[in-house]
């Protein structure tokens, strides 16, 4: 990845919540990057501070101190409504428990983020064109609560690259499936990034991820380890990762 452009870079990157009296600090002196058209995976038990680093990335939340690039943009640096826009026009989300909109059929909940940006032209066009890639343009007048947990979830990745964004945040996007769905899930949303060379963060607890990653992480105690220094760190780290060269 020597040669990619770095789309996310985090610059000494603090997080903490106050909990009564005092602070929690999640996220201690975070740096990294993550470039242009790879799959990164931050694995982490829950509450170790994965879904939070992906807030931090998308602006949702702020760090307590450092710095955070997208596209060579602080988004840090970014008033409120400019980090809303900025992440509306550039961020993809995947959720865990796929927050679509039940009083919205597939179709009109696919087009929702190109509406809200004002491309309601086009908007469409390119949701048929990616519920087709997903499998559901014959799907598209049902409600959410006629489908599957896995037709769902194929909405909402489809939701997530519509208004093509040149970021996708997945967080725990297989979480509610059975294993098999899953992983069918997994590779679609890789399929389609891959295609249109888009940057995809996930973050998960599940190590069954890790063989489809271009490079993994672990977050753990505050960091954002390499795997090779996972190993060095936390002696509970099952069988050794193996990424894909």
């Amino acid at each position: 990845m020597a040669n990619k452009q770095t789309v996310v870079h985090l610059d000494q990157l603090c997080k903490a919540f106050a909990e009564g009296n005092q602070q929690r600090e999640v996220l201690t002196a975070v740096n990294g990057e993550f470039y242009q058209g790879e799959f990164a995976v931050l694995l982490g038990r829950s509450g170790s501070g994965k879904s939070t680093l992906l807030n931090l990335i998308s602006g949702i939340e702020l760090p307590t101190s450092g710095e955070i690039l997208v596209d060579g943009r602080s988004i840090t640096a970014m008033k409120e409504r400019e980090r809303t826009l900025f992440r509306r026009d550039n961020i993809g989300f995947v959720f865990q428990f796929f927050n679509l909109i039940p009083t919205l059929t597939v179709l009109e909940n696919v087009t929702l983020p190109m509406e809200l940006a004002g491309n309601g032209r086009s908007a469409t066009k390119s949701a048929l064109n990616l519920l087709e890639q997903v499998g559901l343009a014959d799907r598209r007048d049902t409600f959410p609560d006629k489908l599957s947990g896995g037709e769902q979830q194929r909405v909402a990745i489809a939701r997530a690259l519509v208004h093509d964004p040149m970021l996708v945040l997945a967080d725990e996007p297989t979480g509610n499936l059975d294993e098999e769905t899953g992983e069918r899930v997994l590779k679609l949303l890789l399929d389609l990034t891959r295609k249109q060379n888009k940057t995809l963060i996930m973050a998960t607890h599940s190590p069954e991820v890790v063989p489809f990653a271009d490079r993994v992480f672990r977050v753990h105690d505050g960091q954002l380890l390499t795997t090779a220094e996972a190993q060095r760190q936390i002696h509970s780290v099952p069988t050794p990762f193996i990424v894909p060269n």
